[in-house]
């Protein structure tokens, strides 16, 4: 038996907040357009939006897990624990 991978996994069971099928983490940018409202913000958050949005249906993963990635495919996997001071 396959084990299953990414939200599937038994861990994962604090699943992200949605308004209507979309993430809340795209709410920022509309909250920020309160403040700010200018056509410029109103394209970003748009942007941001449909971002968002993909993440979260194709790619199946929230904003921090798709920093982390971004992350790691900088850094590499595996870190260093050499001393450098004695």
């Amino acid at each position: 038996m396959e084990t299953p991978k990414g939200r599937y996994h038994w861990s994962n069971t604090a699943l992200e907040a949605q308004f209507w099928k979309i993430p809340a983490s795209a709410s920022v940018p509309w909250l920020l357009m309160l403040f700010y409202p200018r056509m410029v913000t109103f394209y970003i958050a748009i942007a941001l939006t449909v971002f968002f949005s993909y993440l979260s249906f194709f790619k199946k993963m929230a904003f921090m897990d798709f920093v982390r990635y971004v992350k790691v495919r900088i850094t590499g996997r595996t870190k260093s624990t050499k001393k450098l001071f004695k």
